[in-house]
């Protein structure tokens, strides 16, 4: 009786479980950090650099003639610009919280959904994207780690 569990698994296999979902809660820990920091230096970036990537492409004919062509002005771009460096700045943020959740084993729901929220928000990126779905599986499937 000593080497059982109560649901009559030898400790070992439980043990052993328990290690792979440790392991998965540390990936999904370090591709979060990856994320955050990512996220955090390019949104930086786009924010210093905002003017001069709008004149970048107002300064270039054919980049020009498609935003005349779509009725784009330079203030137009420059705020989309600006929208997209506080939008990676966000993600950061979010990526760090949700790497503090999952790496603390605390708050499952909300390590989760902002997994989602942020597989969602990275779509647009054929590796944010499937990151964020091995994360989102990682995370479920480990749910058990969580306090």
């Amino acid at each position: 009786m000593s080497g059982t569990v109560a649901s009559g698994t030898p400790d070992h296999q439980n043990k052993k479980g328990n290690d792979n979902n440790k392991g998965k809660l540390i990936l999904v820990t370090g591709m979060l950090v990856v994320l955050a920091g990512f996220s955090l230096y390019f949104g930086a970036m786009m924010l210093m650099d905002a003017v001069a990537i709008a004149n970048e492409v107002m300064n270039d004919p054919a980049s020009a003639q498609v935003m005349i062509d779509y009725g784009i002005t330079y203030d137009m771009l420059l705020s989309s610009v600006e929208t997209a460096g506080y939008l990676m700045i966000a993600v950061g943020v979010l990526a760090l919280v949700d790497a503090a959740l999952t790496f603390t084993k605390r708050f499952w729901a909300v390590a989760f959904v902002l997994t989602i929220i942020l597989t969602v928000l990275m779509f647009w990126t054929l590796i944010g994207l499937v990151l964020g779905i091995i994360a989102i599986y990682f995370q479920y499937t480990a749910k058990s780690e969580f306090a």
